[in-house]
């Protein structure tokens, strides 16, 4: 019996894990794109029905591919854990953050509005543009673009609102480091 118990345990260990795994990013610890995206269609099943209103913010790092080129791919690595825990740091209870991959992160705002969404973005971006990241004895600096769409039911799927979130970010990196640019 206790062989059982001990094999039960194991294999309920090992689906956790790997659901686990099928839902984040293994160096972060943030959700992954696919939990993101089913974040996102029930937020816009929440707007539809309760007329809920949330942000959505594409984040993508400034600067993030010198580092990783001077310095390598382990200080690359370290800073993507340091940025991610910064980024978490700034949202609130409900809010959702992800990593994409590469230096890129979405964030969902909940029960957040446009004006509360911008300030939350922009505390974001004061954060990162603050953040000095120690290695191998220099410092750097990095800083964030931000592409922010309010969450509609007008948006048909999370699909075209990550194509939206991502055109917006587009622009802010086209305005220069530590930009946002709100598509309405």
């Amino acid at each position: 019996i206790h062989s059982i118990k001990s094999y039960i345990a194991e294999l309920v260990e090992r689906e956790n894990k790997t659901k686990w795994q099928a839902s984040h990013d293994n160096l972060t610890g943030l959700f992954n794109r696919t939990a993101f995206e089913e974040k996102i269609e029930a937020c816009i099943g929440d707007v539809r029905k309760n007329n809920g209103t949330h942000a959505l913010l594409f984040l993508d790092l400034d600067k993030f591919k010198v580092i990783n080129d001077t310095v390598g791919h382990l200080a690359g690595d370290n800073l993507l854990q340091q940025i991610a825990s910064l980024m978490e740091s700034c949202l609130s209870e409900g809010d959702f953050l992800a990593r994409f991959g590469g230096d890129e992160f979405g964030v969902i705002l909940k029960n957040c509005d446009l004006v509360r969404a911008r300030e939350k973005a922009e505390e974001i971006i004061f954060n990162v543009e603050r953040f000095s990241f120690p290695w191998a004895g220099k410092r750097f600096k990095i800083g964030v673009s931000v592409g922010m769409v309010m969450i509609s039911g007008v948006i048909q799927n999370a699909v075209e609102l990550l194509s939206l979130s991502d055109t917006a970010c587009y622009i802010a990196k086209e305005n220069g480091t530590n930009s946002l640019h709100v598509i309405d």
